[in-house]
């Protein structure tokens, strides 16, 4: 997965400059789900967000990787 160099989970916080240096981009790992992951992946300083929510608990604990991978293509197709 990606590591993240952003503490808060708010997208505006995301889309504020971190410094007066060269721009960078952040992963967001965590603190997002699936109804807001596109409006981080739209920043331009964002480059990948994840969460919980691609691989519930219950889907792992039952194996149902169906759900799994329907889950990851959907978030595969959000909108950048």
């Amino acid at each position: 997965l990606c590591s993240s160099s952003i503490s808060s989970s708010s997208p505006v916080s995301s889309s504020a400059p971190a410094s007066p240096s060269a721009p960078s981009r952040a992963n967001r790992p965590g603190g997002i789900r699936a109804e807001s992951a596109a409006d981080y992946l739209r920043l331009p300083n964002v480059g990948c967000v994840g969460g919980s929510w691609l691989t519930p608990a219950d889907a792992l604990a039952a194996g149902d990787w169906a759900r799994v991978e329907k889950l990851a293509a959907a978030a595969a197709a959000l909108p950048r």
